[in-house]
């Protein structure tokens, strides 16, 4: 039994699932199953709907929303992938149970604060929104049934609207008073709900992309027995390849008790959709615990990625405090010399070869003057030669100053200035196709002098540190 969202919604399908039942239990007696009279048709909804719009009797809900939305840019998350400029639409989905005790826990917390479990959940999204996302100004879509009036409780049809919920985390406030916020924009966005998504969209000059990228949803149309008199059957579910929105959130806490999350796989990986929905019930795990607590103090990082985390980072080592790290390496070449300390591109240096060579360039700084107390600018990419030579510098007695090659010269200039560096070690742009080599500079900066003037020059290369002006 296949319908399309066009028609039909959710609310819909809990009808027409009644109507089965009701006319399987009457044909298994041969009886008419005696349909009540429908009050009202879809098309007179529509007709009805349309006028008001066209007699501008929702004039008021729409400068409402105008005003509540105007400034909103949507909440984005960061994501595994850029944003294409046009989206496919490809989806993914995952989902997780709902224990018991949680939904018990949902249903106090709700009471106790006079509020529902959807709002309590509502609020537990955005809060987990504004840690990803380091914003305070979180907009959620949600869908409505729609089904104000009683004559349309009754009807097939797609009556569902999106309501744009947006609400102002910001000041760090404790949870229970964000659910207070939360609670507030919900049922102000109930109260004006009768102004179609659609037409506020067009009235406000924006996609429906452009207003929210995340969807909170959660299923409450009255379902019934899941019963055909002496069959019983149950719903089946399939792989979901589409979303409408970057994530979504449905929540089923009466039939199935899970959540489901649905994502764009344009911009989320699997993996990426499966830690955000463990961080949310992790979230919400702690909030039912304590919801007196401010929303910074809540950990978003469920427990098993924590440790995770924890696991990667353990990678302190113990030191000697009282050795310099040159002559830690000097220790480890008389132990192990022939150890492999550096792989480049295909280049090998052993302990030993590391050693030799930055004891050359200490050996040259040295015979230039260079002592404790004097700086020297190092100025060289991420290779052997870097490593090599602030070596060299720190066995010469003095101390390195790191300027990134990448910086435009009139930054470089100002730092080595700024830092009173009496040497430069830079890479012979000349050389460089020749080989691997560097360049050793004395530069002379005086208080009269407004560029770096250079002195004397040594390139270093595998042989050793030669003069070359």
């Amino acid at each position: 039994w296949v319908i399309h969202h066009a028609i039909t919604d959710n609310w819909s399908v809990t009808l027409l699932m009644r109507e089965l039942r009701q006319a399987y239990d009457a044909l298994r007696r041969d009886a008419d199953p005696g349909f009540e009279p429908i009050p009202i048709k879809y098309a007179d909804y529509a007709s009805w709907q349309r006028g008001h719009i066209e007699q501008r009797l929702l004039e008021t809900q729409r400068q409402h929303w105008i005003e509540r939305l105007t400034g909103l840019s949507p909440t984005t998350l960061p994501t595994d992938h850029p944003r294409p400029l046009q989206a496919s639409f490809r989806g993914g989905r995952i989902d997780a149970p709902l224990s018991n005790e949680l939904l018990a826990q949902l249903r106090l917390l709700g009471a106790r604060e006079s509020t529902t479990p959807f709002v309590v959940l509502l609020a537990c999204f955005k809060l987990l929104v504004a840690r990803y996302s380091c914003e305070t100004d979180i907009a959620v879509g949600t869908p409505i049934a729609n089904r104000t009036r009683f004559a349309s409780e009754h009807l097939v049809g797609t009556l569902v609207n999106t309501l744009v919920m947006r609400t102002d985390l910001s000041g760090n406030p404790r949870f229970v008073d964000l659910l207070a916020r939360v609670r507030a924009t919900t049922l102000d966005a109930y109260a004006h709900q009768d102004m179609p998504f659609d037409k506020l969209v067009e009235d406000l000059g924006a996609g429906r992309g452009t207003l929210v990228h995340l969807l909170f949803n959660m299923l409450n149309a009255p379902v019934g027995r899941q019963q055909l008199h002496d069959l019983q059957f149950e719903e089946f579910d399939f792989d979901r390849v589409a979303a409408q929105f970057d994530l979504s959130v449905h929540i089923d806490a009466e039939v199935h008790r899970r959540i489901y999350l649905e994502y764009a796989t344009d911009l989320f990986a699997p993996a990426t959709a499966r830690r955000l929905l463990d961080n949310y019930l992790h979230l919400v795990s702690q909030v039912l615990v304590d919801p007196e607590r401010a929303v910074a103090d809540y950990a978003v990082v469920a427990p098993t990625e924590e440790r995770m985390r924890a696991a990667w980072n353990a990678t302190a080592i113990s030191y000697p405090d009282s050795v310099t790290i040159h002559r830690l390496l000097e220790a480890r070449a008389a132990l192990s010399g022939r150890r492999i300390a550096i792989v480049s591109q295909g280049d090998v240096l052993t302990h030993a070869e590391l050693d030799a060579r930055a004891n050359k360039v200490a050996r040259t700084l040295r015979a230039m003057g260079v002592g404790r107390g004097q700086r020297i600018g190092l100025c060289l990419e991420r290779t052997p030669d870097m490593l090599i030579a602030l070596l060299g510098i720190l066995k010469s007695g003095a101390a390195y100053v790191p300027l990134d090659p990448a910086f435009p010269a009139e930054r470089l200039t100002y730092m080595a200035e700024d830092a009173d560096i009496s040497v430069l070690v830079a890479r012979d742009a000349a050389s460089t196709a020749a080989g691997r080599q560097a360049l050793v500079a004395a530069i002379r900066i005086g208080p009269d002098a407004v560029q770096p003037r250079p002195l004397i020059s040594h390139r270093i290369t595998t042989g050793g540190v030669e003069r070359v002006a």
